[in-house]
């Protein structure tokens, strides 16, 4: 029998071997150990002198079989030795003991040096987390490598982040102290390795090694020294594996603990990498491998501004995008701002829409006092001007007015920053609009196909920039969905030769990586998908390549695999030239982005490109071939097409309100809003409040009649629409917080809008006479005349009242109507009174008032009865007087 097939029994070694020829085997297993170490380091010295660059291609397998022949007769050795648990030759358990400990315990990387030079050392912060509900004694955390092995497999490096593979690391860096950890706490501890210490002075070859994080709960021993203060400098270390120490069985999870005796189980291990570069060693360098990374810069931070609002519906505000900013976002966060400053080769595609909010923040902020709104209307009117005057001959005013201009357009691009290009406006997620199948519907909420093109987003690029001649390309980002044949499609038709895939495009599975650009053909022309590479992207957005991968639920955990992996990307084939699109996404912090930068400029191995060089490469798949490869279906779940049923319903409600308003309610262009007497208003009073609302709208004060109010309206009117429009954009973006208030914002202008029109009913209405008056007050708040009709109904067939009434009302004012009312007999109702559109449709909040009656007859037929009465009564004293007594009487 093998001993190293043997399983412990819980007492002892195994029982397989006696004690005398077991002592035997071992110790011919730790001088074949150690003979084979030897042999490593002989084979080592030679590959770094050989002169030849061609070594390259062979020496890393060679180091990693030599690796794992240390591992495999170090890891055999001890196999045998458990306290009842044990693992197999696949480094399988048998036990589950310690898998409770590993779900107890967690390791969390904080920070690590992401790129080891021969000055660098290495440093790693790691958090340990006590998740259970007892007290954990002190224990001890350590770090450990192999120098020798190298990755022979894309393969092999998932499996290691997974703790799936046995790859022993018999080289301890170092380790430290962890105090004694108390129920559902954790504590930070750093390890510290010097770039004099031996072992990573041994390191020979550049590129990943595994690095395992173990944590001992009990502190018990191992073979680095356990520093007292929290770190460990790691200056000394022996390149080659010590045979009489234990190495930790790494593809085990339960495995036996560093020292061998069973004694103290391993509580928690966390799988990562250490990335070696070139610097300092003498092996020939092969090109780097190109690398773009993207950062989409826009905002899902969008808020209704009640204000802006406000003040739009009573004609106060002449730019409807204030209805939508970014409250206390409104200014570019300072760390993004550093984040672009100091990496030019990071490619920042902006979304045009946040730029003009950025614009229009930093214009009033630096100009309080001024009207321009951030659409740039304000630079727009002074060209204008300044070619009347440069025909009238007046240089100086043309001179000023350019200034002005240019000062201004200045102004505004300082506040902005640099970008690479732009993507659609608002960021309209065009992968769920075709996925949807709804463009009438967008339609019908007020979102047409032009609104988010290529030439829509150059437009409000330049207006955010203040520059009418700015150019820069533009890219649709893309959206929730994926980029199906359908959405590649609609995005040409609107202008998009280039899409970016940030996230499931390419989910091929070639041996080796390949450039980020395809052409797919579609029906309205090419179109070049720059294509993520799909694992470095999303540890790059921060999220793990696997849920099992230990150390990637932190970032400085995904970080050390981002630069193993990209490492491994470039050894696979150095000669090959190819170019990687890396994607951030919105969600990606400042601080995240700017350590993956960092670290990207510090590898060796990779080479910062732009995205222009990216779209100047060959591509890797054209015609049928890229096909192939375009998902089939968008991935829209049932949930999410009726999620966005319902806002595009509610959307196309509110904008069907503003145009009934337009078209039914707002006066028509024949009424004089300003002759209160014509529309029986109520005197001085209306009138004053109707000019100051006339003067308060940016158009003009005291407006002139007819002509000049119906322009004045038409202009409100638009800005309605426009306002409206921007609620829909931003609601269309895919961010469902996002969607839901903007939801509510356009609902809340219709609702201002509508509400402004009221009605103010009479006091409780006593009717002594079969007919009476009933006064009604219909008062408007908005900054233009409005002509509604107000139906007046009660739910008696004794006492009623007119139905319709029709009531012209003026800019700021009130108007008072009657209706008759009808008393046939005595009682008590309701008369509800409602405001309708000049299509008889209700709006706005009913009303009502109490109508008592205590007469049941008319006039007439009172003096009719009166004067019968009297006249009986004279009769029958006529009679009485006259009458002819009888003798008896």
């Amino acid at each position: 029998m093998n001993p190293s097939e043997t399983r412990g029994d819980g007492g002892g070694r195994g029982s397989a071997i006696g004690d005398g020829s077991g002592r035997r085997f071992r110790m011919a297993r730790r001088i074949r150990a150690l003979l084979l170490a030897l042999f490593s380091s002989l084979i080592a010295i030679m590959l770094c002198m050989a002169p030849t660059g061609a070594v390259g291609r062979w020496a890393s397998p060679i180091m990693s079989m030599l690796g794992s022949q240390v591992a495999s007769a170090d890891e055999s050795d001890e196999s045998d030795g458990s306290d009842g648990t044990g693992t197999n030759g696949a480094g399988e358990t048998s036990g589950s003991d310690d898998t409770a400990a590993k779900r107890t315990v967690t390791i969390s990387i904080d920070s690590a040096t992401p790129v080891v030079s021969d000055t660098s050392g290495y440093r790693i912060k790691a958090t340990v987390t006590n998740n259970g509900k007892t007290t954990l004694p002190r224990g001890t955390l350590r770090l450990y490598t192999n120098i020798y092995y190298a990755f022979v497999s894309r393969s092999d490096i998932q499996q290691w982040a997974q703790g799936e593979v046995p790859i022993a690391v018999p080289n301890q860096l170092g380790s430290t102290t962890v105090s004694a950890l108390p129920a559902q706490t954790g504590t930070s501890v750093t390890i510290s390795v010097s770039s004099k210490n031996d072992l990573l002075k041994s390191i020979v070859t550049w590129g990943p090694k595994p690095l395992l994080l173990e944590y001992v709960a009990d502190g018990g021993s191992g073979s680095g020294d356990d520093g007292g203060d929290g770190t460990n400098d790691g200056t000394t270390g022996n390149p080659a594996p010590d045979p009489n120490a234990a190495a930790p069985n790494t593809g085990a999870p339960n495995a036996a603990a560093p020292n061998g005796d069973g004694a103290n189980p391993v509580t928690a291990l966390a799988h990562t990498f250490l990335t070696r570069s070139s610097a300092g060693l003498t092996t020939m360098n092969t090109p780097a491998l190109n690398i773009t990374v993207a950062m989409p810069l826009t905002s899902d931070s969008w808020t209704v501004d009640q204000n802006a609002l406000t003040q739009l519906v009573s004609g106060n505000s002449s730019n409807p995008d204030d209805v939508v900013g970014l409250g206390d976002h409104a200014k570019l966060d300072s760390a993004i701002d550093r984040l672009i400053d100091r990496h030019s080769a990071l490619q920042v595609i902006a979304d045009p829409t946040y730029l003009s909010a950025l614009s229009a923040a930093s214009t009033s902020g630096d100009n309080s006092n001024s009207n321009t709104p951030a659409n740039n209307s304000g630079t727009s009117d002074a060209n204008q001007q300044s070619d009347q005057n440069s025909q009238n001959g007046t240089s100086s005013q043309s001179d000023d007015a350019k200034q002005q201009s240019a000062a201004q357009s200045a102004a505004q691009s300082a506040a902005l920053p640099r970008v690479s290009g732009i993507m659609q406006p608002a960021n309209f997620d065009i992968t769920t609009y075709a996925a949807s199948d709804m463009a009438g519907r967008f339609v019908k909420a007020g979102v047409s196909s032009n609104d988010w093109s290529s030439d829509s987003a150059l437009t409000e690029y330049r207006n955010a920039l203040g520059d009418t001649d700015a150019q820069t390309g533009a890219y649709a980002w893309q959206g929730a969905q994926d980029w199906t044949l359908d959405a590649l499609t609609e995005a040409r038709r609107q202008g998009y030769s280039t899409v970016i895939a940030a996230h499931d495009f390419d989910t091929s599975d070639d041996s080796t990586v390949h450039t980020g650009k395809i052409v797919v053909p579609t029906d309205a022309g090419d179109v070049t998908v720059l294509a993520e590479q799909r694992e470095l992207s999303q540890l790059a957005q921060g999220n793990a390549t696997a849920k099992t991968a230990d150390a990637e639920n932190s970032a400085g955990g995904r970080l050390a695999r981002f630069m193993a992996q990209s490492a491994f990307y470039q050894m696979e084939q150095p000669y090959l030239q190819r170019n990687l699109l890396v994607c951030f996404d919105v969600d990606t912090t400042p601080d995240d982005a700017e350590a993956l930068m960092n670290a990207i400029e510090q590898a060796t191995w990779l080479d910062t490109t732009d995205l222009k060089t990216l779209l100047a490469e060959k591509p890797s798949l054209t015609a049928n071939a890229a096909l192939q490869i375009v998902p089939e279906e968008s991935q829209l779940s049932d949930d999410q097409r009726e999620t966005l049923r319902s806002t595009l319903s509610s959307l196309a409600g509110s904008l069907k309100d503003i145009r009934r308003f337009s078209t039914s309610i707002l006066a028509d262009a024949t009424v004089d809003g300003g002759d209160s007497s014509a529309n029986h208003g109520t005197g001085d009073n209306a009138n004053g409040t109707s000019n100051n609302a006339n003067s308060a709208n940016s158009n003009a004060q005291n407006p002139p009649p007819n002509q000049s109010m119906k322009q004045a309206a038409s202009q409100w009117t638009s800005q309605l629409f426009e306002a409206h429009h921007t609620f829909a954009m931003h609601a269309l973006s895919g961010t469902t917080a996002t969607m839901r208030t903007m939801q509510s914002g356009a609902r809340t202008l219709c609702d201002k809008l509508l509400g402004a029109v009221a009605i103010t009913p009479s006091e409780s209405i006593n009717v002594v006479t079969e007919t009476a008056k009933m006064p009604v007050t219909v008062s408007n708040a908005l900054p233009f005349p409005v002509h509604v009709e107000v139906s007046s109904q009660t739910d008696s067939m004794e006492i009623v009242t007119s139905r319709i009434n029709e009531a012209v009302v003026p800019p700021g004012g009130e108007t008072q109507i009657t209706f008759d009312i009808r008393v046939t007999t005595s009682g008590r109702t309701t008369a509800t009174l409602a405001l309708l559109d000049r299509d008889g449709e209700s709006f706005g909040a009913t009303r009502s008032t109490t109508i008592a009656s205590s007469l049941q007859i008319s006039d007439m037929s009172g003096y009719f009865i009166i004067v019968f009465a009297i006249a009986l009564g004279a009769l029958g004293l006529w009679r009485q007087f006259h009458r002819v007594k009888d003798p008896d009487e």
